[in-house]
């Protein structure tokens, strides 16, 4: 497949291409299209453009006559080990998918394909891999998953791979049955959110030894951003005069990627304790494009770096343990709690309807009259500095009366 750098391809004949400076010819076997360079044509040599027309017409004659053998005709090729050396009579589970996966391979993310990968060699080969495909049964499967004590939102990930692997060898014909044709995913449970309080906030906060690391984690309980949004944002989408910030990228596996959705792309107005953090950030980022760096490198903090500094601090603060991402949850919750406009939350958080914060997220929490009083005094002092959306302002008025 073309790549971003240059691959200069010409059309020599029908089916027959110059990529560069070799002769590739293509041709479908199997319902895949398959393109196979041949060795030692130049696509600037008459001679050699013939010997490729004649070759792709003797490999679409065998393939009609149903004599075409990938592994002598292309011993070399990785479609050789797919179409070639495996015997549709000892076409193991692994077997399938690993050939499904060769085949998508072009077509998907290379960093899915790896996480694809490890799946197939972590669980779904230890599980079920060794089973002839063509005798597999749901039972076999349900057996599997039943023995593992993982969540099935992880089950449902390797199902997603083996119902389509299974798939695609059955439309090949190389075995009669998908026991999962059918067949929907696991039900998952959702854990319903379980916000810290606001005096929760202020233990955590105070427990961090790491400025930097403190500094992260405020962010998140007063904007609401994910750790992959807080991870991925760059100062060139920071606006400290309209006080606000652009989501635009995330981090997600330590590479930089579009939020999640459309909707998560947004703007998000900064709450003083977020403003506070970010200007101090300001002052020591470096050369960093990054608002959120390494102490140690100055770069942009890895995942699995900056979360080791939460488990640690929730233990040293003497607060029950939930994940990182649940300063999301405290945001929204808490928000809500106070009566703040169910649209300016769905906005700030970037959902695309109102189900979300209605189901998951509108519960109250028990704030004390102190730390209520705190939290509606910043709303105020927002309304004063005159940088509250057009949505807030009732709000404010609302609670000021």
């Amino acid at each position: 497949m073309a790549n971003k750098h240059k691959v200069v391809e010409v059309r020599l004949a029908r089916g027959v291409r110059g990529r560069n400076s070799a002769v590739q010819i293509e041709f479908t076997y199997k319902r895949i299209r398959c393109k196979e360079t041949l060795r030692g044509l130049s696509p600037v040599k008459k001679k050699d453009i013939q010997t490729a027309i004649n070759k792709r017409a003797s490999v679409l004659l065998s393939i009609q006559l149903g004599t075409f053998n990938y592994a002598e005709e292309f011993p070399d090729s990785p479609k050789a080990e797919i179409f070639g050396h495996i015997l549709t009579s000892n076409l193991t589970v692994f077997d399938v998918v690993d050939m499904y996966l060769r085949q998508i391979a072009n077509s998907k993310d290379a960093d899915t394909i790896k996480d694809y990968r490890g799946h197939l060699n972590n669980h779904i080969g230890p599980g079920i891999g060794h089973i002839l495909a063509d005798n597999l049964r749901l039972s076999q499967i349900h057996s599997w998953l039943g023995d593992i004590s993982l969540s099935n939102k992880s089950k449902n990930n390797w199902l997603s791979i083996l119902r389509p692997a299974l798939q695609a060898a059955k439309n090949e014909e190389l075995i009669t049955r998908n026991p999962l044709d059918g067949v929907p995913n696991l039900p998952i449970d959702k854990k319903p959110p379980d916000p810290f309080t606001i005096e929760e906030i202020d233990s955590i906060l105070n427990a961090f030894t790491l400025e930097e690391a403190h500094m992260f984690y405020q962010v998140g309980f007063w904007t609401g951003l994910s750790p992959s949004e807080r991870l991925g944002l760059k100062w060139e989408n920071v606006d400290l005069e309209q006080h606000c910030v652009y989501i635009i990228e995330a981090i997600v596996s330590n590479k930089e990627k579009g939020p999640k959705n459309n909707f998560r792309k947004r703007k998000v107005t900064l709450l003083p304790p977020a403003e506070k953090a970010i200007r101090i950030l300001k002052k020591t980022s470096g050369s960093s494009p990054f608002v959120f760096n390494d102490v140690d490198t100055r770069t942009r903090w890895k995942e699995e770096k900056i979360r080791g500094y939460w488990k640690p601090t929730l233990t040293k603060a003497k607060v029950r343990y939930r994940p990182g991402k649940n300063t999301r949850h405290t945001y929204a919750s808490t928000l809500l709690s106070l009566g703040v406009p169910l649209g300016w939350v769905k906005e700030q958080m970037g959902h695309g309807n109102y189900r979300m914060l209605e189901e998951r997220y509108a519960r109250w929490i028990n704030i004390s009259p102190k730390q209520r009083q705190r939290v509606l005094k910043w709303f105020q002092g927002m309304a004063s500095r005159e940088h509250l959306p057009d949505e807030i302002r009732p709000f404010i008025k609302l609670i000021s009366e």
